[in-house]
């Protein structure tokens, strides 16, 4: 059975993120399940209307915590997703201002940024928000598909127009190149 139970093994992952200002998880879809690998709170203290100098320090201090709790989401990130060869994309999802800051502040590294597929509206950043992050991103992991196919189907035009030694069209010459061993891509 360990041919079947290798072909039924997801090849492709999903790194998912959703934050507030208050708690972050993250989170990894594979195939149809979602599994929560991180929780984390800021410890940012509400906003509290205070007078006079005092308010300034107030927002200063919660703009430095906050800021230390985007490096503690993008460090938790770093570890757990930067050397996972099955990694194809990242979903990232919180309230506008936050999950924007987070990524045009490039607390991500580079490699992790690249691999950002897109950023949606959420109010919850809890266990279910890593759900409802995954229902709205239907459309982004679809073309996310189809991109990978279209690109596919292009590298097999283009071998066959330029080297068509190396491509197979029809099911007699497809099976004969199995049989040979001689196949790279089905």
């Amino acid at each position: 059975l360990e041919p079947l139970k290798e072909m039924l093994e997801v090849t492709e992952v999903f790194a998912l993120l959703v934050m507030d200002r208050k708690e972050a998880t993250i989170g990894l879809l594979e195939g149809k399940r979602i599994e929560v690998l991180h929780k984390m709170t800021s410890g940012i203290p509400s906003k509290i209307r205070a007078g006079g100098q005092s308010s300034q320090r107030f927002h200063r201090i919660t703009e430095g915590l906050t800021k230390e709790f985007y490096k503690r989401i993008a460090d938790d990130m770093k570890k757990i997703f930067l050397g996972m060869p099955r990694l194809k994309g990242i979903l990232v999802g919180g309230p506008i201002p936050t999950k924007d800051e987070f990524l045009e502040g490039e607390y991500l590294t580079t490699q992790l940024r690249q691999k950002v597929m897109g950023k949606i509206d959420l109010g919850d950043s809890s266990e279910s928000g890593l759900r409802e992050l995954v229902e709205r991103a239907q459309n982004l992991l679809q073309n996310h598909e189809r991109l990978l196919e279209k690109k596919e189907v292009e590298t097999f035009f283009r071998t066959l127009g330029e080297d068509p030694e190396k491509a197979a069209l029809g099911e007699k010459e497809s099976r004969k190149a199995l049989e040979m061993g001689a196949v790279e891509v089905l």
